[in-house]
């Protein structure tokens, strides 16, 4: 088969239309060039500008083209040698290269570029030449600078901080701690790499749902502030109360990236709380206590002086009456006689009455003769042998610290002649290092201490919450060791001078 000839009109046509359409293609190329967002250029080995679009211009701060080919690669590097950077990596790569460079704009301010530049036959003479595309990262580096920035003075926050420190990267569900959470914690893993699964395993069960539904519920909100309270389990197993807040980092689009935060161990402010409360019940119960007992000793003293003192005036003033009316001597003698004994009887239950409310004897003759007193009368009531034992020799000591010891012992003695079932009492009263030391024990039947005071919060018997009540208010200290069958030791310590001066009626 032989090929035919081309149509000579084909063949002078061709060229004509050949060249028509790569000249198209050079203007819409020209065009797409210029319109790029990105700058274009084309350099020489030795860095001259052969061309180059507006947005390479732009970028560097040139008002045209025109000014931009006017200077050399050289003067656009903040750093000279960074063109050697390139040199050295398309000697490394072959044909391309692509780096971050710093440049130098018109107004002075240094902008980072990326820069993916090729090798290519320069049409005109046949030399090789740099074609490179450029974009703008200023932007980007800065943030990555910040970020930097940011993560190390994170580090170094969580390395001063007793605080536990942690990093939450929701990205890639990696959680990062400090040092602080080995030191507080007692923890050896600096990272979890399972995330907030392997943080979650050391919330107490009884916490966990609640905490993760609140950090979830923050998180898918949009919000940027996460707190809570919780148990955290240490390395040894046992739990802390802590108090957790973090601060979430939200990317352009508002979508949560990262999490950081720190934890407190509040273990020992909750513990505080806890016993501030445990105290105020107290204090209230005592209250409520207090008002019963004045009560009960309005109505005591009311039935004795109607009672005892009334009668025994009433029964005086009669016969006195009687004797007056007497005609006969004999009888107006007798009836004197009976009216005198009914006077003294009246003293001696009014006597009474006044040392049951405040015994004379504590500000006559002070705290060892009214303990003596009031031992020996409690004694003969409830059967049991009493022993005092007085270091101090009869020495005076402030009044507020006699009265304070003088009602923790007497209370201490009702209790024992109420309940105790004791054969032997010793109450012993002594100084050291500038206190008071007051000890009273028994032989009786005992008792559960943390019993006791339990049911006295809850409003039973408030005999012992008083006594630490007293003893508190006067800056001093208050033991007391029992268990029942093995009797009780109540051991007191007040200081000589009190920072508090009760009432001396107390």
């Amino acid at each position: 088969m032989t090929t035919p000839f081309p149509d000579p009109q084909a063949t002078t046509l061709r060229p004509k239309s050949a060249e028509a359409a790569l000249e198209e293609s050079e203007r819409q190329y020209r065009e797409m060039v210029n319109r790029a967002p990105i700058g274009i250029y084309r350099s020489t080995r030795d860095g001259r500008l052969l061309t180059a679009n507006p947005a390479m211009a732009r970028m560097l701060g040139y008002q045209s083209v025109e000014d931009l080919l006017r200077v050399r690669l050289a003067d656009v590097y903040r750093d000279p040698h960074q063109r050697d950077e390139i040199v050295a990596a398309f000697a490394r790569a072959g044909t391309s290269a692509d780096l971050e460079l710093e440049w130098k704009r018109t107004d002075g301010r240094t902008i980072w570029v990326q820069v993916n530049a090729h090798a290519v036959l320069n049409t005109d003479d046949g030399s090789i030449c740099f074609e490179s595309f450029v974009r703008d990262i200023t932007e980007r580096k800065l943030v990555e600078q910040e970020l930097r920035q940011s993560e190390e003075r994170l580090r170094l926050v969580a390395r001063a901080t007793n605080d536990a420190v942690w990093d939450w990267d929701l990205m890639k569900n990696v959680l990062w701690l400090g040092d602080g959470f080995r030191t507080l914690f007692r923890l050896e893993r600096g990272e979890f790499q399972a995330g907030i699964g392997s943080w979650a395993e050391l919330v107490h069960p009884q916490d966990r749902d609640r905490v993760l539904s609140g950090l979830y519920r923050v998180l898918g909100r949009g919000g940027q502030f996460w707190s809570d309270e919780y148990r955290f389990r240490r390395g040894d197993g046992t739990y802390a109360q802590v108090y957790d807040r973090g601060y979430v980092l939200q990317d352009a689009k508002a979508q949560p990236v990262r999490m950081v935060g720190s934890v407190m161990d509040i273990t020992e402010r909750k513990k505080a709380e806890e016993e501030i409360r445990a105290h105020r019940e107290q204090l209230s119960a005592l209250s409520q206590r207090l008002l019963e007992v004045q009560e009960t000793e309005r109505r005591y003293l009311a039935r004795e002086l109607h009672d005892e003192v009334g009668q025994l005036l009433t029964a005086s003033k009669l016969t006195f009456q009687a004797a007056q009316r007497a005609r006969s001597p004999a009888t107006k003698g007798t009836l004197l006689r009976e009216g005198l004994t009914l006077l003294d009887q009246c003293l001696h239950q009014v006597r009474s009455l006044s040392l049951e409310l405040r015994p004379s004897l504590l500000d006559d003759l002070g705290l060892a003769a009214a303990l003596r007193w009031y031992m020996e009368r409690q004694a003969e009531r409830a059967g049991f042998a009493a022993r005092l034992e007085d270091q101090l020799q009869e020495r005076r000591l402030p009044a507020n610290v006699e009265t304070t010891c003088f009602r923790v012992a007497q209370e201490a003695i009702t209790i024992v002649a109420r309940h105790a079932r004791a054969s032997h009492l010793q109450v012993v009263l002594g100084e050291r290092d500038g206190l008071l030391s007051l000890l009273v024990r028994d032989d009786g039947v005992g008792f559960d201490v943390e019993v006791a005071r339990a049911r006295a919060s809850a409003g039973g018997s408030l005999g012992l919450l008083g006594m630490e009540e007293r003893v508190a208010l006067v800056g001093g200290r208050l033991r007391v060791d029992s268990r029942p069958g093995h009797g009780t030791e109540v051991q007191v310590e007040l200081p000589l001078v009190s920072a508090i001066s009760p009432p001396q009626a107390a």
